[in-house]
Protein backbone atom coordinates (compact mmCIF):
# COMPACT_ATOMS: atom_id res chain seq x y z
CA UNK A 1 0.00 0.00 0.00
CA UNK A 2 0.65 3.55 -0.46
CA UNK A 3 0.03 6.39 1.15
CA UNK A 4 0.96 9.91 -0.53
CA UNK A 5 -0.27 13.66 -0.10
CA UNK A 6 -2.06 15.32 -3.37
CA UNK A 7 -1.87 18.64 -2.86
CA UNK A 8 -4.74 18.89 -0.38
CA UNK A 9 -5.66 15.61 -0.36
CA UNK A 10 -4.42 12.52 1.58
CA UNK A 11 -4.69 9.28 -0.66
CA UNK A 12 -4.25 5.68 0.29
CA UNK A 13 -3.78 3.37 -2.04
CA UNK A 14 -4.09 -0.88 -2.23
CA UNK A 15 -4.00 -3.09 -5.16
CA UNK A 16 -7.14 -5.74 -5.62
CA UNK A 17 -5.00 -8.35 -6.90
CA UNK A 18 -5.37 -12.15 -7.34
CA UNK A 19 -2.36 -14.71 -7.12
CA UNK A 20 -1.12 -13.56 -10.30
CA UNK A 21 -2.62 -10.61 -11.66
CA UNK A 22 -3.57 -7.25 -10.54
CA UNK A 23 -8.11 -6.63 -10.93
CA UNK A 24 -7.99 -3.04 -9.86
CA UNK A 25 -7.29 -0.64 -7.07
CA UNK A 26 -9.00 0.62 -4.18
CA UNK A 27 -8.21 4.24 -2.67
CA UNK A 28 -9.25 6.47 -0.20
CA UNK A 29 -9.42 9.61 -0.06
CA UNK A 30 -9.02 12.45 2.75
CA UNK A 31 -9.04 15.83 2.41
CA UNK A 32 -6.84 17.51 4.62
CA UNK A 33 -8.29 20.52 5.36
CA UNK A 34 -10.99 18.52 6.78
CA UNK A 35 -8.97 15.73 8.68
CA UNK A 36 -5.39 16.68 9.04
CA UNK A 37 -5.12 12.88 10.14
CA UNK A 38 -2.59 11.02 7.66
CA UNK A 39 -3.28 8.08 7.34
CA UNK A 40 -1.40 5.07 9.25
CA UNK A 41 -0.28 1.67 8.49
CA UNK A 42 -3.34 0.48 10.48
CA UNK A 43 -5.80 2.21 7.54
CA UNK A 44 -3.59 0.60 5.11
CA UNK A 45 -3.69 -2.90 6.54
CA UNK A 46 -7.17 -2.30 6.95
CA UNK A 47 -7.80 -1.45 3.60
CA UNK A 48 -5.08 -4.19 2.50
CA UNK A 49 -7.74 -6.83 4.23
CA UNK A 50 -10.84 -5.21 2.44
CA UNK A 51 -8.68 -5.32 -1.34
CA UNK A 52 -8.21 -9.15 -0.15
CA UNK A 53 -11.44 -9.53 0.32
CA UNK A 54 -12.78 -7.47 -2.94
CA UNK A 55 -10.54 -10.03 -4.73
CA UNK A 56 -12.10 -13.28 -3.65
CA UNK A 57 -15.27 -11.91 -4.04
CA UNK A 58 -14.43 -11.04 -7.78
CA UNK A 59 -13.04 -14.22 -8.47
CA UNK A 60 -16.58 -16.57 -6.68
CA UNK A 61 -18.62 -14.37 -8.95
CA UNK A 62 -16.72 -15.53 -11.51
CA UNK A 63 -16.28 -18.74 -11.08
CA UNK A 64 -20.11 -18.74 -10.45
CA UNK A 65 -20.54 -17.29 -13.61
CA UNK A 66 -18.80 -20.05 -15.12
CA UNK A 67 -20.78 -22.63 -13.00
CA UNK A 68 -23.85 -21.06 -14.13
CA UNK A 69 -23.54 -20.15 -17.72
CA UNK A 70 -21.09 -22.46 -18.94
CA UNK A 71 -22.11 -24.93 -21.67
CA UNK A 72 -23.24 -28.32 -20.11
CA UNK A 73 -22.19 -31.45 -21.34
CA UNK A 74 -24.50 -34.45 -20.28
CA UNK A 75 -23.08 -38.03 -20.55
CA UNK A 76 -24.75 -41.01 -21.11
CA UNK A 77 -22.70 -44.47 -20.93
CA UNK A 78 -22.77 -47.45 -18.94
CA UNK A 79 -22.26 -47.51 -15.43
CA UNK A 80 -19.71 -50.47 -14.99
CA UNK A 81 -16.09 -50.15 -13.91
CA UNK A 82 -14.25 -50.00 -17.47
CA UNK A 83 -16.26 -46.96 -18.30
CA UNK A 84 -14.76 -44.98 -14.87
CA UNK A 85 -11.63 -44.02 -16.88
CA UNK A 86 -13.38 -43.28 -19.95
CA UNK A 87 -15.28 -40.97 -18.27
CA UNK A 88 -13.06 -39.31 -15.97
CA UNK A 89 -10.02 -38.46 -17.67
CA UNK A 90 -11.45 -39.09 -21.58
CA UNK A 91 -14.32 -36.38 -20.91
CA UNK A 92 -15.05 -35.16 -17.99
CA UNK A 93 -11.27 -33.60 -17.43
CA UNK A 94 -11.24 -32.59 -21.11
CA UNK A 95 -14.42 -31.13 -20.98
CA UNK A 96 -13.41 -29.02 -17.30
CA UNK A 97 -10.27 -28.22 -19.26
CA UNK A 98 -12.31 -26.42 -22.26
CA UNK A 99 -14.34 -24.71 -18.98
CA UNK A 100 -17.90 -26.49 -20.01
CA UNK A 101 -20.00 -28.43 -16.93
CA UNK A 102 -20.15 -31.96 -17.23
CA UNK A 103 -22.10 -34.50 -15.55
CA UNK A 104 -23.36 -38.25 -15.63
CA UNK A 105 -26.18 -39.30 -14.00
CA UNK A 106 -24.03 -41.24 -11.10
CA UNK A 107 -21.88 -38.91 -10.49
CA UNK A 108 -24.48 -36.30 -9.08
CA UNK A 109 -27.18 -35.82 -6.07
CA UNK A 110 -30.75 -36.05 -6.59
CA UNK A 111 -33.70 -37.00 -4.94
CA UNK A 112 -35.85 -38.09 -7.69
CA UNK A 113 -35.42 -41.74 -10.05
CA UNK A 114 -32.50 -42.04 -12.23
CA UNK A 115 -34.29 -42.19 -15.30
CA UNK A 116 -35.82 -38.82 -14.14
CA UNK A 117 -32.63 -37.07 -13.72
CA UNK A 118 -31.31 -38.33 -17.08
CA UNK A 119 -34.38 -36.98 -18.44
CA UNK A 120 -33.62 -33.58 -17.33
CA UNK A 121 -29.98 -33.73 -17.76
CA UNK A 122 -30.72 -34.40 -21.38
CA UNK A 123 -33.20 -31.51 -21.86
CA UNK A 124 -30.93 -28.82 -19.95
CA UNK A 125 -27.55 -30.40 -22.15
CA UNK A 126 -26.23 -28.08 -24.65
CA UNK A 127 -24.40 -31.28 -25.62
CA UNK A 128 -24.46 -35.19 -24.88
CA UNK A 129 -21.73 -37.43 -25.27
CA UNK A 130 -23.15 -40.95 -25.29
CA UNK A 131 -20.60 -44.24 -25.19
CA UNK A 132 -22.26 -46.55 -27.42
CA UNK A 133 -19.43 -49.26 -26.60
CA UNK A 134 -21.45 -52.83 -25.80
CA UNK A 135 -24.75 -51.48 -27.70
CA UNK A 136 -26.57 -50.57 -23.55
CA UNK A 137 -30.17 -50.88 -24.51
CA UNK A 138 -30.35 -47.75 -21.83
CA UNK A 139 -28.02 -45.57 -23.66
CA UNK A 140 -29.25 -46.24 -27.06
CA UNK A 141 -32.80 -45.29 -25.50
CA UNK A 142 -31.36 -41.79 -24.15
CA UNK A 143 -30.00 -41.07 -27.24
CA UNK A 144 -33.02 -41.45 -29.21
CA UNK A 145 -34.72 -39.45 -26.69
CA UNK A 146 -31.41 -37.05 -26.90
CA UNK A 147 -32.15 -36.82 -31.25
CA UNK A 148 -35.83 -36.38 -30.39
CA UNK A 149 -34.82 -33.47 -28.46
CA UNK A 150 -32.41 -31.90 -31.23
CA UNK A 151 -29.24 -32.26 -29.29
CA UNK A 152 -25.97 -32.05 -30.56
CA UNK A 153 -25.24 -35.64 -29.64
CA UNK A 154 -21.20 -36.94 -30.03
CA UNK A 155 -21.03 -40.71 -30.03
CA UNK A 156 -18.14 -42.68 -28.60
CA UNK A 157 -17.51 -46.55 -29.29
CA UNK A 158 -14.74 -48.95 -28.33
CA UNK A 159 -15.98 -51.02 -31.79
CA UNK A 160 -17.51 -49.18 -34.70
CA UNK A 161 -19.29 -52.09 -34.96
CA UNK A 162 -21.41 -50.65 -32.22
CA UNK A 163 -23.02 -48.47 -33.94
CA UNK A 164 -25.81 -49.17 -35.78
CA UNK A 165 -26.36 -48.67 -39.72
CA UNK A 166 -29.17 -45.26 -38.69
CA UNK A 167 -26.83 -43.58 -36.42
CA UNK A 168 -23.73 -44.10 -38.92
CA UNK A 169 -24.03 -40.91 -40.09
CA UNK A 170 -24.34 -39.05 -36.97
CA UNK A 171 -20.79 -37.73 -35.40
CA UNK A 172 -18.89 -40.50 -33.82
CA UNK A 173 -15.40 -41.29 -32.46
CA UNK A 174 -14.03 -44.95 -32.10
CA UNK A 175 -11.31 -44.61 -29.26
CA UNK A 176 -8.99 -47.76 -27.92
CA UNK A 177 -10.23 -49.39 -24.80
CA UNK A 178 -8.79 -51.76 -22.38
Amino acid sequence: WSSDVCSSDLLLAVPIRTDNRVLGVIRCVGRAKLNPREFTERDGEILQAFAGTAADAIVARRELELATNAPYLFVLMPFAAPFWDVYEFGIKAVAEALRLRCDRVDDMEFNDSILEQIRKGIERSDLVVADMTGRNPNVFYEVGYAHGLHKDVVLLTQDAADIPFGLKTHKHIVYEGR
